[in-house]
């Protein structure tokens, strides 16, 4: 999904890949969010946004990412039960949270050490 930033007036890419399917579920998750400030210009033909609301979602994008490729990763190097177990015992959280939350679950089961916290 391509976003006008209006502030800067450039054009950003935000994606959201589900490695299983290779849907791009970005799209889905900004009009899922009712608090976006993302709209969409008819007149432009183009989503736009607020700098911060930019910048936002770019970060959310990339965190959320990080976490489902872990997931991916670990449903090999693990097996998929042993991965959906940790994911079923996770609390509700913001969506801010849940990168981090996934991740903080994955590395205490299995051990994984990250060298730097990303989120």
């Amino acid at each position: 999904m391509d976003i006008y930033n209006l502030d800067d007036g450039k054009t950003y890419t935000l994606r959201m890949i589900d490695s299983t399917t290779g849907n791009d579920w970005a799209v889905d998750w900004v009009g899922d969010l009712t608090h976006t400030g993302i709209h969409y210009n008819e007149d432009a033909e183009r989503y736009e946004a607020e700098g911060p609301e930019v910048d936002w979602w770019i970060y959310q994008m990339g965190a959320h990412q990080a976490a489902y490729d872990q997931i991916a990763e670990c449903r090999q190097a693990y097996g998929p039960d042993a991965v959906d177990d940790v994911l079923s015992n996770l609390e509700h959280c913001d969506f801010e949270r849940q990168p981090d939350q996934v991740l903080e679950a994955l590395e205490t089961r299995f051990g994984i050490v990250r060298p730097i916290k990303l989120f």
